[in-house]
């Protein structure tokens, strides 16, 4: 809730350059929500054109650790939701994603390499639930859906390229 503000905040603050690569540089990724929040809030600059200020790299971070936190996967909290809704079927989303990270280690970034084994070693599952509760409601369905959003807008499967 705090990045999203400081996000605006940068965008409008922020001075459009020339993209280049530089040697020795490392650059961030654009998530969906940096992209619409540029169009939306600079519509005369192409995303890719905005350098984000300190605020704004700050922003970012935050965006990226939601991102990971919402992996349905096991013990994060994407993985709490994904059990929440689905229950016991929750495995092969599981499981997807998890081999899903690994072209994304080879392709876009390797540290899903690292997330991938992190996420084997600490499990795929979520644990056994003692005492099940009773099925969501829809108001708690409508606040999965919007969590599935955020990941969807905090993505980003190329977070770090060094050039």
């Amino acid at each position: 809730m705090v990045a999203i503000p400081a996000l605006i905040a940068a965008t409008l603050n922020c001075q459009p350059v020339i993209p280049r690569s530089l040697p020795d540089t490392i650059t961030l990724g654009n998530p969906l929500a940096i992209t619409f929040l540029a169009k939306v809030l600079r519509p005369g600059l192409h995303p890719l054109s905005i350098s984000l200020q300190p605020v704004g790299c700050a922003a970012w971070v935050g965006l990226f650790a939601t991102a990971l936190n919402l992996l349905p996967v096991g013990q994060l909290d994407g993985g709490h939701i994904l059990y929440a809704v689905l229950g016991d079927k929750h495995r092969m989303i599981s499981r997807g994603l998890f081999l899903a990270l690994v072209p994304l280690g080879v392709f876009c970034w390797a540290g899903w390499m690292v997330w991938a084994v992190v996420l084997l070693v600490v499990g795929l599952r979520h644990p056994v639930v003692m005492i099940p509760s009773e099925p969501l409601g829809k108001g708690r369905r409508i606040l999965a859906l919007v969590a599935t959003l955020i990941f969807l807008l905090t993505f980003v499967p190329t977070p770090f390229a060094a050039r």
